[in-house]
């Protein structure tokens, strides 16, 4: 019961002990007012209340009571270190103790053992555990229990909150204290010894947190010491405070952070000359539990410990929850976790950095709970930190207390309502890391296609052009971005070893996110908090199959990292974004998919706005021999799609990102819009001939939904960006079935085009590639050419289609507002189709000046001298 009480002391002191009734055969009556009581902790006596507290003592006048001052016999210290080196010397020196038996864990320091013979102790070191009962008995067999004093010193701290302690770490905690302490009064037998000194802890009697095993045990020690002086032994259990960490041993295995929290609940450590004196007050006092530390009453007022009632000053409660206050709750909030942290002022703690990032751990957190608690006069969640992990969202947790939060419905939009790009960012091969030089080079038509480059895999050790060679790749060229190393992981409060798990697309990703929501005219920051989702593309896992490879490296950022799941949900964690959030895998269709979840997302009120992309790096040389094996790829390198001389495509990397709102919300907000999206569809090849091959028919139907969505006519739709990955099988089929929708009642022949044929094939980034330059030529009316058409592929049959592939840059012919339309099929079956449309007329635009300033902001100054 004893031990129980100590665990539930400390267990509450973290924040999640109920009130504790120990009762021994009560009546139910007794019972009941003892659960009625309004005490944390309260012991029931048959019909009388106890609740427990502890009480100062005066000081003992020598000699008036029977102690334990004479230590004429064999003195036996177990638990021998730093502190028992301690203790041993000043029993040898200041109380005349000659005979002396110690017992370690391990060998006793020489240094040690000689000031202490020195000092004219008969020493005998004996090395073993407490707990072993053999070895207990084998030393007691040289000794006479009558005139034995043991001073019985073991113990060992296993910190922890108790929700994170295993049954290990419960049972080593007691069992140097517990077990060793019924291996000694076994062996004394029926005859009491000469002295009987416990070094209990004051843990057992106010709690501490993430001590509660440890408080248990030495909860134990002092009931223990009680039951035994009713029996007439001369014992007595000395419950200390901290010791100065100068001391050593377990005192100084306690942090600093830890010291320091201590200290801030009024436990000051003790000098050791001070802890000395106290321990001669104690053997002298008749009273067999005593409690010896050094107590700040005003700050221990802060601990939730009832047993120091009698102590400390009664709390003062100041509320600060008043609607006109929050400023000044924020002030306080902040204050108190300056407190906490050991910060120099409320101004060093940031408002919106999350406080584990500040360096609060679980037991600050709970002193955190703990302090403001007090200062509003309200209870607080254990999980507040994790439920609000910043001074912000704290403070606005308290002036909310009182104001019940409306249930508000999400914003349903309009049955035909379309989405707003609101912006746009890239990084794509050829150097492209904007949309607008993106657009340069799609009007310019330029190739971005280059060799593998040496920092990525040495290609000569991979390469063999005979096709059938295993283990080798035919091609050797695709699309590329570059220094995908590089990283400010700093902007984003990112640590090195989460920073070097962190998979090179989620690092991508991440720069491309940040700078779209910077191109739509936002701080990152005011997205804090928002119901902004997250969509991406992303199929690769090339990092981290590198990551998981060597089991003896991996670490707990090996699959934190690298999974999709993590990869895509880091971006919201970053940015504080509360949206949905999704990663989405369907090969080459992924980022019009996850396009498509995004505007249904919209539609329904599921989020204000939403952050779409796709990502894509290559970087290992085993997809490269994989898709070599499936005779997927182009020797040649490149995408010719539409050409007689399609042999495959080339791979490809990079990532786009664009942020959509709905588009009422961006005309009422004033949102430059970049382009429109009409519509969206998804569908599936089902049972086609053969799992990777196109088929047709769903391609006509995926279309045909999108544009239904959309409710535009097949025929003002002037573009098409195509899948067009340049395979023999697959351009035939996606062109007839464009041919098959969209030609009917056309004046002039459908245009259409890939972007594959600049920058290759991005997999599960395409789908986005493609959106961003079928948005930007609606947006600019100039249809971009496509590149490495030289001969039509002969079969399909161009006369009788009324498709053509753009060869050259045109203006965009339309007779209403430009519309363009994006197709993107996975090779696992799944379709995605997208209807694109230009801005509405008078429609904000990004404002364009003849000159501005430069802004450049960075988090560090080096990360600023490489801007």
């Amino acid at each position: 019961g004893a031990a129980l009480r100590g665990l539930l002391r400390s267990v509450r002191s973290e924040g999640s002990g109920p009130r504790t009734v120990v009762a021994d055969d009560p009546s139910p009556a007794a019972l009941r007012r003892a659960l009625a009581a309004r005490v944390d902790e309260v012991e029931l006596d048959g019909a009388r209340l106890h609740a427990p507290r502890l009480r100062a003592v005066s000081p003992q006048v020598p000699g008036t009571s029977p102690g334990l001052t004479k230590l004429s016999g064999d003195v036996l210290i177990t638990g021998f270190g730093a502190l028992g080196a301690v203790l041993a010397r000043h029993l040898v020196e200041a109380r005349g103790v000659r005979r002396l038996t110690v017992l370690s864990r391990r060998p006793v320091d020489a240094e040690v053992v000689r000031a202490l013979e020195e000092a004219g102790a008969e020493l005998r070191c004996v090395t073993g555990d407490v707990t072993n009962f053999d070895v207990m008995a084998s030393l007691f067999a040289g000794l006479t229990v009558s005139r034995l004093t043991v001073f019985h010193l073991a113990g060992v701290v296993r910190d922890g909150l108790f929700a994170e302690l295993d049954d290990a770490a419960i049972d080593e905690a007691l069992a140097a204290k517990v077990d060793g302490a019924r291996n000694l009064i076994a062996l004394c037998g029926d005859t009491p010894p000469a002295g009987l000194v416990f070094f209990s802890s004051i843990a057992g009697l106010i709690g501490s947190p993430a001590q509660s095993a440890y408080a248990a045990a030495n909860a134990w020690l002092d009931a223990t010491a009680i039951e035994l002086h009713g029996r007439g032994w001369p014992v007595k259990s000395v419950a200390w405070g901290p010791w100065d960490p100068s001391v050593g041993g377990m005192t100084a295995a306690v942090s600093a952070a830890d010291r320091a929290r201590m200290a801030r609940h009024g436990l000051r450590p003790l000098a050791v000359e001070r802890a000395l004196a106290l321990l001669d007050e104690a053997l002298e006092r008749p009273e067999p539990g005593l409690a010896a530390v050094d107590l700040d009453p005003v700050a221990a007022a802060r601990m939730n410990a009832p047993v120091l009632a009698e102590l400390v000053p009664a709390r003062r409660v100041r509320s600060v929850r008043t609607p006109r206050a929050a400023h000044d709750t924020l002030a306080t909030v902040r204050g108190e976790i300056a407190r906490v942290l050991g910060a120099a002022s409320a101004d060093a703690v940031p408002a919106d950095l999350p406080l584990q990032e500040q360096g609060l751990d679980s037991l600050m957190a709970v002193e955190l709970r703990d302090a403001l608690a007090a200062r509003i006069g309200h209870d607080l969640p254990a999980t507040l930190v994790f439920d609000h992990p910043t001074a912000r969202e704290i403070a606005a947790l308290i002036d909310g207390l009182d104001t019940p939060r409306p249930v508000t419905a999400p914003t349903v939009a309009a049955p035909d309502e379309a989405l707003a790009v609101v912006s746009m960012a890239c990084r794509l091969p050829g150097g492209t890391d904007t949309p607008e030089a993106l657009w340069q080079m799609l009007v310019e038509g330029r190739d971005a296609i280059e060799e593998v480059p040496a920092r990525r895999w040495d290609i000569d050790a991979w390469y063999d052009p005979d096709p059938d060679v295993a283990g080798k790749t035919y091609a050797r060229f695709g699309g590329f971005v570059g220094d995908v190393e590089r990283f400010d992981a700093e902007l984003f409060r990112l640590p090195p070893i989460e920073a070097r798990s962190f998979d090179p697309q989620g690092r991508l990703l991440l720069e491309c996110t940040y700078e779209a929501i910077e191109r739509a005219g936002l701080a990152p920051e005011a997205l804090r908090g928002s119901r902004t989702g997250v969509y991406v593309g992303i199929g690769g896992i090339d990092y981290q199959v590198r990551a998981t490879a060597d089991a003896e490296a991996i670490d707990a950022y090996s699959v934190l990292g690298t999974t999709h799941a993590a990869v895509v949900g880091r971006i919201s964690y970053l940015l504080g974004l509360q949206g949905p959030n999704m990663p989405v895998d369907t090969a080459c269709s992924a980022s019009l998919v996850a396009l498509h979840l995004a505007r249904q997302a919209l539609l329904r009120g599921e989020c204000d706005r939403a952050l779409v992309g796709g990502v894509n790096l290559l970087l290992s040389p085993e997809g490269f021999v994989y898709f070599s094996r499936l005779s997927a790829l182009s020797p040649r390198g490149r995408c010719r799609a539409f050409d007689a001389s399609a042999d495959g495509y080339a791979r490809a990397e990079g990532c786009g990102v664009v942020m959509l709102r709905r588009l009422s919300d961006a005309l009422a907000d004033g949102d430059p819009i970049r382009a429109v999206i009409r519509g969206t569809a998804v569908n599936q090849d089902g049972r086609s001939n053969g799992f990777t091959a196109p088929s047709g028919p769903a391609q006509q139907a995926v279309i045909r939904a999108a544009l239904a969505e959309a409710g535009v006519e097949p025929a003002s739709v002037g573009l098409i960006e195509c899948h067009g990955t340049g395979t023999p099988l697959g351009d035939p089929i996606e062109v007839q079935a464009l041919a098959a929708v969209y030609g009917a009642g056309r004046a002039a022949p459908l245009s259409i085009g890939s972007i594959k044929s600049n920058i290759g094939h991005a997999e599960a980034a395409a789908g986005i590639a493609g959106l961003l330059k079928a948005a930007l030529a609606v947006e600019r009316g100039v249809v971009p050419p496509t590149l490495h058409v030289e001969s039509p592929n002969p079969h399909i049959p161009w006369s009788d289609l009324p498709v053509r592939p753009a060869v050259e840059a045109a203006p965009f012919v339309a007779e209403g507002p430009r519309r363009a339309g994006v197709s993107s099929f996975g090779f696992s079956g799944t379709n995605a189709h997208v209807i694109v449309e230009a801005p509405p007329p008078g429609a904000p635009k990004a404002p364009t000046r003849p000159a501005i300033p430069l802004l450049i902001s960075a988090r560090s100054p080096g990360a600023l001298r490489g801007l």
